[in-house]
């Protein structure tokens, strides 16, 4: 339980102490810009990938239920 309590409370410490894992670099505005747009288009992407896909998903079932 002692290493249990000591493991976390270095992790803890580290963690504290390292301002890059506090935001991304489009947030903290310290990366190049070709990172930032590489951030910018990532997340566009996984933003825009589900709704898409259940766009797709949910024509292709309508589209097959009234060819019947």
């Amino acid at each position: 339980m002692k290493v249990l309590a000591l493991a976390i409370a270095l992790a803890a410490t580290i963690l504290k102490n390292l301002p890059s894992l506090y935001a991304c670099s489009v947030c903290f505005g310290k990366g190049s810009e070709d990172l930032q747009k590489g951030f910018y288009w990532g997340i566009l992407l996984l933003l825009l990938l589900p709704v898409v896909l259940i766009g797709t998903i949910g024509t292709a079932i309508i589209y097959s239920s009234r060819k019947k």
